[in-house]
């Protein structure tokens, strides 16, 4: 199945008090760790080497983001979906 991506998914959504918020598609279990950016060089899909099971994909999507924002990660929304709404904090 290949997703439509369209670049205004991965652009930040909002700014809240703890810092900014993104929409972006994960796609868990393709053998391989990466972030694929689009032309303005925002994040339009992850790729997670976990499988969806027992959260593991979402612990690595958290852990992969921090180290790449080098900033706190959050997920809010989306934690059975492949669509995730992030918060990344300001002031680590």
């Amino acid at each position: 199945m290949r997703l439509n991506i369209k670049v205004a998914d991965s652009v930040c959504i909002s700014r809240c008090h703890m810092g900014r918020r993104y929409t972006l598609e994960c796609q868990p279990n393709p053998g391989r760790q990466e972030i694929q950016q689009s032309i303005d060089g925002s994040i339009s899909k992850v790729f997670l080497k976990s499988h969806p099971k027992d959260n593991r994909a979402n612990g690595e999507l958290v852990k992969f983001l921090k180290k790449h924002f080098s900033k706190e990660v959050k997920i809010i929304s989306g934690f059975t979906s492949k669509r995730k709404l992030i918060e990344v904090r300001d002031g680590n």
